[in-house]
């Protein structure tokens, strides 16, 4: 029905292996770009297939190349590797940005449809629809990434929404009362990754007159007026006018500034490890 992972690669095994935190996944053997800049799109595809009811695999990693004859799909239990040739004949890096993210549709596109015509729990038509809403919209899709409802007032909630942009990932703190938006406000410019969302903006506490939103492993709060919708951001690092945590994945921050503030808060030796030239 598939194919036989003695057809795979070392690079591809790689990729076969690394974890990752959402339901779809695009990375490339050879176009640099989509690794950086796929996410996204990828993003986008994940939550969507969800919203369409296709919620039986755990994850579908999708491996471009431009390697002719290459199309392969490898199932590990719920979890689906497609390898895909794929290749417009154009030069990659000459593409504006419009045009490399319609590369990015088109690639996950052809590779649903490649593993549609083996898995017939896969509807073309929905996979037409999405495509097609993703197109539409210009790219341009919000996500809900977290939902807190007030424990004293279920008709209040604030929402934790993520536009996944091809750059960067642009964070919001909205809050709604039945159903009405009250006030939406942006909170993060992160890198276009999921990785840090759970981190950051994973957990939320309601008090009488605010909302403070954090996560898993971060050194910022971020408290909600919510009688004047007033944002304050409460450093927690313990380090005067820096949160080194909740700066290292800020899109427009120094990346050389950002990371070596961070280091400073690790264990010596753990930044001797990841420091030392022979890793």
């Amino acid at each position: 029905m598939y194919g036989d992972i003695g057809l795979l690669n070392r690079k591809d095994l790689r990729l076969i292996n690394v974890k990752f935190y959402k339901m779809l996944r695009l990375v490339s053997l050879g176009i640099v770009e989509i690794n950086l800049y796929g996410e996204g799109i990828s993003y986008i595809y994940a939550e969507m297939l969800k919203k369409n009811g296709i919620t039986f695999y755990n994850h579908i990693q999708i491996i471009q190349t431009c390697e002719k004859d290459q199309n392969l799909i490898l199932p590990q239990g719920k979890d689906i590797n497609i390898k895909l040739t794929y290749d417009d004949g154009e030069d990659f890096s000459l593409k504006d940005d419009y045009k490399k993210q319609l590369f990015f549709v088109d690639v996950v596109h052809t590779a649903l449809l490649f593993l549609a015509a083996r898995d017939n729990r896969l509807d073309v038509e929905v996979l037409n629809s999405i495509k097609a809403e993703i197109l539409s919209n210009n790219f341009n899709i919000p996500i809900n990434y977290k939902s807190f409802i007030s424990p004293k007032n279920e008709l209040l909630k604030a929402n934790v929404i993520v536009h996944p942009l091809m750059r960067h990932f642009n964070v919001y703190l909205e809050i709604e009362k039945s159903g009405e938006l009250l006030k939406s406000l942006l909170i993060y410019k992160g890198k276009p990754t999921t990785f840090y969302l759970p981190d950051y903006f994973s957990k939320g506490k309601w008090s009488k007159n605010n909302f403070v939103l954090s996560g898993r492993h971060t050194d910022m709060e971020i408290s909600l007026s919510l009688t004047d919708f007033n944002l304050e951001f409460i450093n927690k690092s313990g380090i005067e006018g820096k949160a080194p945590k909740f700066e290292l994945m800020k899109a427009d921050s120094d990346k050389a500034t950002a990371l070596s503030d961070y280091l400073q808060t690790l264990n010596p030796a753990i930044v001797a490890v990841l420091t030392s030239s022979q890793n």
